[in-house]
């Protein structure tokens, strides 16, 4: 088994309006939610991050629970059936709250890491990528297209392009880390590897082509890039055994940063219901 942390921090101020003018000031929910407003949004009658821990109580792979961000929100909200942290100001920091936490408890294990913001989040995909991490020093979770299945809908977007068994597949990042403490002790390491949540995702490739090397970002383009050159490289940079986990369930996989989101797997819930019946 294994602990986790998570991460609930945000500034109210910190997202800014990025859509089109007419989600910004007619339709709303274009708009980005706001950190700390996230965490305790109310989604199906619970604040959202209720959602999320409640699915890491239940997995059988999880042991202790924490959370990390603004205590007097997450309080207020309800929040009291684990323990809370005080955030700091960036999420390595956070990152790193919630390690020396467990360090200060005697615990040298693995460490689970997962947004507030994925309420669709279930234990048995928690499990599957606990299971699926045992090998590796830090695991990132990503999920095929064809795995996505019923969220398939929503995520036209945000699929990337990848190499796989000589053919072209699109991917989705899960949201899940899992880290050994060496790792998330590292700040560097930690910053270099938060930032790899978003290794598949073309609009920030450039952001990111130094940190796999441009010719990576080449590969890329040219449809050459797989994932285990991607760990090959990685693994390299940062000196431990990095691996991509690929997740059967993607229940992880939806995470709530524009409030249209929200409103998207609304209306899809909706449409299932009168299907099934």
């Amino acid at each position: 088994m294994v602990n986790a942390v998570i991460l609930a921090g945000g500034k109210k101020k910190e997202y800014k309006a990025v859509s089109s003018w007419i989600y910004r000031n007619l339709l709303g929910y274009g708009r980005r939610i706001p950190g700390e407003e996230k965490t305790v949004m109310m989604y199906k009658g619970k604040p959202m991050v209720s959602h999320v821990i409640n699915a890491l109580a239940n997995a059988k792979t999880i042991d202790d629970i924490v959370v990390v961000g603004n205590v007097k929100f997450l309080e207020k909200a309800g929040i009291n059936n684990v323990g809370l942290l005080e955030q700091d100001t960036s999420l390595v920091e956070n990152a790193l709250i919630g390690y020396n936490y467990f360090k200060e408890r005697g615990y040298g294990g693995k460490l689970l890491f997962a947004p507030c913001d994925i309420p669709e989040v279930k234990s048995e995909a928690i499990d599957e990528f606990v299971n699926k991490s045992n090998e590796g020093d830090f695991c990132l979770a990503v999920g095929e297209k064809e795995v996505l299945g019923e969220y398939d809908p929503i995520f036209r977007r945000f699929y990337f392009w990848v190499i796989k068994d000589g053919e072209r597949k699109k991917y989705r990042l899960n949201n899940l880390i899992v880290a050994e403490p060496d790792c998330i002790n590292n700040k560097e390491m930690v910053e270099y590897a938060f930032c790899l949540r978003n290794i598949l995702d073309v609009s920030k490739w450039l952001k990111i082509a130094n940190l796999t090397g441009w010719q990576s970002f080449f590969d890329y383009f040219t449809f050459r890039l797989n994932l285990e050159s991607i760990e090959d490289k990685l693994s390299n940079k940062f000196g431990c055994d990095f691996r991509i986990v690929e997740m059967k369930n993607p229940s992880s996989s939806f995470d709530l940063d524009y409030r249209r989101d929200s409103w998207y797997l609304r209306k899809w819930h909706k449409l299932m219901k009168r299907v099934k019946a």
